[in-house]
């Protein structure tokens, strides 16, 4: 192959450049002059619908091997108002990041596309070093105390740190350590990951995390292998088209002999790259992607101070990679099958924040996608909970095994990711919506990558035919109505325990002569009727009782009153008036909550109702013709 290739730019001024230009990106690899950003608007709409099937094509065309290839699009020029969008091909082996230029090069793209330039890099533009899998490893077979005080990892927190803590009613499942083994008698040291949010897949529970922990250490392909071991300044290397051009020229095309190696910029790598999350926008006063501040997400200092290990009683699981399901390694996640004791809806997504000096309970209760601005965002990892925003525009990861390329979603956070950070949720902070998990990032800098959820419980959907439901949803009607026998008894006795409220409930009244009536009201032809709503949880419900604000006598009948109201006629003799009375009851809802029935089988009832459905049976308190709640 020649290094020397003809090369023609047909270029046009990208039109109103600044409604492409999205946050800055500070990177040392495009000269003194140059800056980037992270393409939006238009171009990236452009980019995502049209440009990047073409390279798809492109890609299943030639032989790259078994190597990570990354395309994204960046504007670039000396400011907004002159910048291009160019198509950055990313890629740590050259010759594979050379073969995959030349192809795009040569394809129809530069035809169909004259607006849109074309560049190669080692790096993506972000990263200040190569973004890798975060599956961390620990040495040996037991998990130490020490390990599962600081998540495995062994780091102190930062001022950014969101603390976070655990429900009283439950131990927490997002967030905790995950340990893989290959057997179960295995002595090969654990690789670690991080729990996910909880899901349901019909009747069965399982945890996110990641597919990445069955790659061995040495062979993982996010790691440069023993044969191409490289060095700083190459990952400096990185070239595009107009990068020596003045951009004020009005010139539109040009065709030169370009020498990919000539055309590479000079540039002194600085001894410490900044991260692309750190320095603001010159150029945008207005920019929506700013760092997440110290003081919107500032734990108080009792807060800071705690260790996980005492928010957290569960501080791992070990898996067996044989026991995971559904893995898929070009979405990157897998599922941990769960128990039901380990589940309890209403709380197995839930966890405790702080936030403005305040701990607050927070609930993943939706799963959403990923917007155009997402700033308040929180990495829910085994230390804390990292601060971050989305960066907009996907940075897209071609598979060769499945020939088609995913969209992984560039995080900019207020603290570095670790090794073992690999499948911590990702939610929103203020909604708790989830929008993906971590897979990969660059350890030491403050860029990460996740995956969305929408697309992973899409691909989910299409391959199992089941609909995904985050744990902490209502559960389908059908699995109400499949509930066991044991079950279906659980609950009657507890309609049997809301009885004997209603019998207290009955007995409230405002008239004078309670003192007369309030004995015999407990055999009044009365019955209880109890309509539960069944899913797991905590038994939840509205006592309901009645208060007596008059008589037949005191209040028309047909006054309009509210649905809710209930007339009660008395089989007892008023020994005052001589006579049977009628008295009319309101519903006081009153919301309660009870414990569960057992640890096995947890019910939430709501709905409790009273009527008077058995007036001329003389039916008592003890007898019932009450039928098992459906």
């Amino acid at each position: 192959m020649s290094f020397l290739r003809s090369t023609t730019f047909r270029r046009k001024r990208w039109e109103d450049p600044e409604l492409s230009c999205g946050e800055i990106i500070t990177t040392s690899r495009l000269g003194f002059l140059k800056k980037a950003w992270g393409a939006r608007g238009p171009a990236l709409e452009r980019f995502d619908a049209e440009i990047v099937p073409n390279i798809e094509d492109v890609l299943r065309n030639i032989d790259i091997g078994y190597v990570d290839i990354f395309v994204r699009l960046y504007m670039i020029g000396t400011r907004q108002e002159t910048s291009r969008p160019i198509i950055m091909i990313c890629c740590t082996n050259p010759l594979a990041r050379s073969l995959v230029e030349d192809a795009v090069r040569n394809s129809s793209i530069p035809e169909r596309f004259p607006d849109f330039g074309i560049g190669a890099s080692a790096l993506p533009l972000e990263q200040p070093v190569p973004a890798r899998a975060l599956a961390g490893g620990i040495q040996g077979s037991s998990f130490s105390g020490e390990d599962a005080d600081n998540g495995g990892m062994g780091r102190g927190s930062s001022k950014h740190d969101i603390p976070i803590g655990h429900s009283t009613h439950s131990s927490r499942l997002v967030g905790r350590r995950i340990n893989f083994k290959y057997e179960s008698n295995d002595s090969r040291p654990f690789r670690c990951a991080t729990g996910g949010a909880v899901i349901r897949l019909d009747s069965y529970h399982y945890q996110l995390s990641v597919n990445h922990i069955h790659e061995d250490t040495e062979a993982d392909k996010l790691h440069p292998t023993p044969t191409q071991e490289l060095s700083p300044m190459d990952f400096e290397d990185c070239h595009f088209d107009g990068m020596s051009e003045d951009e004020d020229s009005d010139q539109d095309t040009m065709e030169t002999d370009v020498d990919p190696v000539l055309a590479r910029a000079s540039v002194t790598p600085t001894a410490e790259s900044q991260s692309w999350a750190e320095s603001p926008s010159s150029n945008s006063a207005t920019s929506a992607t700013d760092i997440p501040t110290e003081r919107s997400f500032r734990p108080s200092p009792a807060q800071a101070s705690t260790k996980p290990s005492n928010l957290d009683p569960i501080r791992s699981r070990t898996v067996l990679l044989s026991d995971l399901k559904h893995p898929n390694s070009c979405l990157d996640f897998a599922l941990i099958p769960l128990l039901d004791k380990e589940v309890h809806h209403s709380l197995a997504n839930t966890i405790s924040v702080a936030q403005d000096s305040v701990l607050r309970e927070l609930k993943i209760q939706e799963f959403a996608g990923v917007g155009k601005r997402m700033d308040q965002l929180i990495i829910i990892t085994t230390r804390y909970g990292i601060a971050g925003k989305l960066a907009i525009g996907a940075l897209y990861h071609w598979n060769s095994a499945a020939s088609k390329t995913h969209k992984l979603y560039p995080i900019n956070l207020s603290t570095p990711i670790e090794d073992g950070d690999s499948g911590s949720a990702v939610i929103d902070s203020v909604l708790g919506h989830l929008y993906g998990h971590i897979v990969r990032g660059c350890p030491q800098s403050l860029v990460a990558y996740m995956v969305a959820a929408t697309e992973v419980f899409d691909h989910l959907h299409a391959e199992t035919g089941l609909k995904v439901h985050l744990c902490g949803s209502p559960p389908p009607a059908q699995a109400a109505a499949n509930l066991s026998q044991i079950e279906a008894e659980s609950r009657l006795s507890e309609v049997k325990r809301w009885q004997q409220y209603a019998q207290l409930a009955h007995k409230i009244k405002g008239s004078s002569d309670r003192d007369v009536l309030g004995s015999t009201y407990t055999r009044n032809t009365w019955s209880t009727r109890f309509g539960p709503e069944v899913i797991s949880g905590n038994i939840q419900g509205h006592l309901s009782p009645l208060l007596e604000y008059g008589s037949s006598e005191s209040r028309d009948m047909d006054d309009g009153s509210d649905d809710k109201e209930l007339t009660i006629v008395s089989d007892e003799t008023n020994p005052i008036a001589h006579s049977s009375s009628t008295r009319r009851f309101k519903y006081v809802d009153t919301p309660i909550e009870m414990e569960p029935i057992s640890e096995e089988h947890k019910v939430k009832m709501t709905g409790l109702s009273i009527t008077d459905d058995n007036r001329d049976s003389g039916m008592d308190e003890d007898s019932s013709n009450q039928k098992t709640p459906s």
